[in-house]
C-alpha cells in the first residue's frame, strides 16, 4: 500500500488587519485542521453465464457467485492552519505591538484569514454492471431440419410423402455453454498444432505471432463465459477533522469504507469505521528564571505552543498510517509581555 505523508508547512505567520475599535486590533490564536485524502479501489468480480458449466465441459472450478471487493490503496495526512474562533484577543495598536506580529514565530493569525483546505472532492463512480454481450460470436439460436409427413391421395391409393422446412430453435444455456467450451478447445489445439507446425498452412515471422496471438485472444474471450471478470474502479475523497481542545485521548471518525458504497462519510452509518486517534508529547515548563512580567503601562500579547503528537490513521484493527503531528489545540496557551509607550 502506497502511504505519503506531506509535511506542514512550518508555522503560519499571518499580520492582523482587523481593526476592532479606535487605535485597536484583533487577532486570533491558530488551530490544526487535519485533512485527510483517501484513495481506495473497488473491485467488483462478474461471474460468467456459463459458470455452471465449466467442471463438466472444462474440467476447471469457476467461482458463480458475484462479489465485490473495496480497498484503500494510498492515503495521505495534510495538518493546515486556521484562526480559532474561541480564542480571540485584543490589543491596542501600537508600534511595539505591530513589530511583536511582525516578528512573531508563534503562529498568530488574523481575522479573516483561512488556512483550511480547498473544497472537498467525492467522486463515487457507479458500480458496474455484468457485460458478456460482446463476448463469443455463437448465435443463442440454431436453424435445424424439420421433418414433417403429409398424406397425398393419388388415383389408386393415398401416399404419404415427406417434407423438409427449416426452423429456429432457441438454445438452452447448457447446449450453448457447450459451444463456448467447444470454441475454447479448438482454439487451444489450433495453436498447438500451429506451434508445431502440424497444419496445411505455413506460418512464420510476424504471421506466426499474429496467428497465436488472435487464437489466444478467442480462447481467453470464450473462457471468460466460463470463469468471469473483474472489474476495478479508483475513488477519491476528501476528509477534515478539527481535533477539540481537551480531547487528547478521542477518537476522531474521517471516513468509512464499505464494499457496497466505497468511501463514504462517517456519518453514513455503514461499513468500517476509520478514524484518527492522537497521543500528545507533554510540553516542559518554562525555567523560572526565564518569567518576565510586564512593565508599567505594558501589555502581553497570546500565542501558542502546538503540542507534537503521536497521530495514527485506524479502523481498529488495521493502521493505515502513523506519523507525527503539531497540533495547537492539544498545545499550551502562553502569553508575551511588550511595552507600550
Amino acid at each position: 500500500m502506497k502511504i505519503r505523508f506531506i509535511a506542514a508547512l512550518g508555522l503560519l505567520m499571518a499580520l492582523p488587519t482587523a481593526l476592532s475599535g479606535q487605535n485597536s486590533l484583533t487577532y486570533f490564536l491558530p488551530s490544526t485542521r487535519i485533512g485527510v485524502d483517501v484513495e481506495a479501489v473497488v473491485e467488483t468480480f462478474h461471474p460468467g453465464p456459463y459458470a455452471g458449466y465449466a467442471k463438466k465441459f472444462l474440467g476447471i472450478e469457476a467461482k458463480q457467485e458475484a462479489s465485490v471487493r473495496t480497498y484503500v490503496s494510498s492515503v495521505s495526512v495534510e495538518p493546515t492552519l486556521e484562526a480559532d474562533p474561541s480564542a480571540r484577543y485584543q490589543a491596542a495598536s501600537s508600534e511595539a505591538v505591530g513589530q511583536a506580529l511582525t516578528l512573531s514565530t508563534q503562529g498568530l493569525v488574523s481575522l479573516g484569514t483561512g488556512g483550511g483546505m480547498e473544497s472537498l472532492r467525492w467522486t463515487f463512480p457507479a458500480q458496474d454492471a455484468a457485460d458478456f454481450s460482446r463476448l463469443g460470436v455463437s448465435s443463442p439460436y440454431r436453424t435445424e431440419k424439420k421433418v414433417t409427413y403429409k398424406n397425398v391421395q393419388t388415383d389408386t391409393s393415398v401416399t404419404r410423402v415427406a417434407t423438409t422446412r427449416d426452423v429456429t430453435v432457441a438454445l438452452t444455456p447448457e447446449q450453448r455453454a457447450r459451444e463456448a467450451a467447444d470454441m475454447v478447445l479448438r482454439a487451444r489445439q489450433e495453436r498447438f498444432n500451429i506451434t508445431i507446425g502440424n497444419t496445411d498452412a505455413t506460418y512464420s515471422g510476424e504471421a506466426l505471432g499474429s496467428a497465436i496471438a488472435e487464437l489466444s485472444r478467442l480462447e481467453e474471450e470464450y473462457l471468460t463465459l466460463f470463469v468471469g471478470y473483474t472489474t476495478r474502479q479508483v475513488q477519491n475523497a476528501s476528509f477534515s477533522v478539527i481535533p477539540v481542545e481537551g480531547k487528547e485521548d478521542a477518537a476522531y471518525p474521517v471516513f468509512r469504507l464499505s464494499p457496497e458504497g466505497g468511501l463514504t462519510s462517517p456519518e453514513s452509518g455503514s461499513g468500517t469505521l476509520y478514524f484518527l486517534s492522537f497521543k500528545a508529547a507533554p510540553i516542559a515548563a518554562p525555567a523560572a528564571d526565564g518569567a518576565r512580567k510586564s512593565s508599567k503601562g505594558g501589555q502581553v500579547l497570546y500565542y501558542r505552543i502546538p503540542a507534537v503528537c503521536e497521530t495514527a490513521l485506524t479502523n481498529g484493527r488495521e493502521t493505515l498510517l502513523k506519523t507525527r503531528i503539531p497540533v495547537y489545540q492539544f498545545g499550551e496557551t502562553s502569553s508575551y509581555p511588550i511595552n507600550v509607550k
